[in-house]
């Protein structure tokens, strides 16, 4: 019985580029069998010039009522996919015509190993382009300096090395993350956790798209920043502000919802969301130690 594919899209004023896309995906070596627009409210011509796609194509669009923002979009998309897998787009990348053969090779191989059942996750890598086609990096991995091959579950609460337009789920993984939380983080990070926790992620070390980003990257932003600015910010960020206030939200939301798979893991999440008792100095010292306690989990750089 052939296996269907599908692809979800959520759109918002793309008019730029949804055209570049959407021919992209259509022109893969191996067909996809559903592609599922979300569109949040575009007021340019971006649904114009998909409907010049929908005739002749399986291309079907929603259109929300009001906003409902990229998340709560994309829980619409795979609450209305019938694929048994199942992949997320972005409405301004460009996917290398081999994308969706590569990724349903490795997950073939992948159920073969572990079975059609358990959730499983492909993400691959992919170039970094600026407008006009400029390259940034050959590299997305690189270029961020997280490979999600060293991630594990305890990582992935603590940073993202997943990029939702470079991933491949399976049915059984769409079905263990719905509905994606809206905060306190990405939703390719909660994908990533929920893949860690119940299955496996497996990685394509080759770029598969163009991985596209508007305007000035932070790198260089950052760098534009005077001596001042950088240490106003390091001040902020290590006495008053807690970046880590998201991580232990996270952590009380999938517990919520979710048992831990592996014991070892779950220690390690338990003794992170124990430095929610310390001030915030204390914490960033108590997370920089448990990295380093525990370097080979939490090394996702692969270093």
């Amino acid at each position: 019985m052939k296996k269907i594919i599908s692809v979800i899209v959520a759109t918002y004023n793309g008019e730029l580029f949804i055209k570049d896309q959407l021919e992209s995906i259509l022109n893969q070596v191996v067909s996809v069998d559903e592609i599922i627009v979300i569109d949040d409210c575009s007021h340019d011509n971006t649904l114009n010039i998909i409907s010049e796609y929908c005739a002749n194509n399986n291309i079907t669009v929603y259109h929300n009522e009001r906003n409902l923002g990229v998340v709560k979009s994309i829980n619409k998309g795979l609450s209305l996919s019938s694929g048994d897998y199942v992949f997320l787009a972005d409405q301004d990348d460009i996917w290398h015509k081999d994308k969706v053969k590569i990724q349903l090779e490795q997950m073939y191989f992948m159920e073969k190993q572990h079975t059609e059942d358990i959730p499983l996750l492909s993400v691959h890598d992919a170039s970094v382009v600026a407008s006009k086609n400029r390259i940034i990096s050959d590299s997305l991995w690189k270029y961020s300096g997280y490979h999600p091959r060293y991630s594990s579950l305890a990582s992935t609460f603590i940073w993202n090395t997943f990029t939702g337009c470079c991933i491949l789920m399976n049915r059984a993984l769409v079905n263990s993350i719905l509905p994606i939380p809206v905060i306190p983080i990405y939703h390719d990070q909660w994908i990533g956790l929920v893949a860690h926790n119940y299955g496996y992620v497996g990685t394509v070390d080759q770029s598969l798209m163009s991985f596209v980003r508007h305007g000035a990257n932070s790198t260089e932003v950052f760098m534009k920043k005077t001596l001042y600015g950088r240490l106003k910010d390091f001040i902020s960020h290590t006495f008053y502000n807690d970046p880590m206030k998201n991580l232990f939200l996270t952590i009380e939301l999938f517990e919520s919802r979710y048992k831990y798979r592996d014991y070892q893991q779950s220690k390690l999440v338990s003794k992170l969301y124990n430095l929610k008792k310390f001030p915030v100095l204390l914490r960033k010292i108590g997370l920089g130690y448990l990295k380093y306690r525990h370097s080979n989990v939490f090394n996702s750089s692969g270093e």
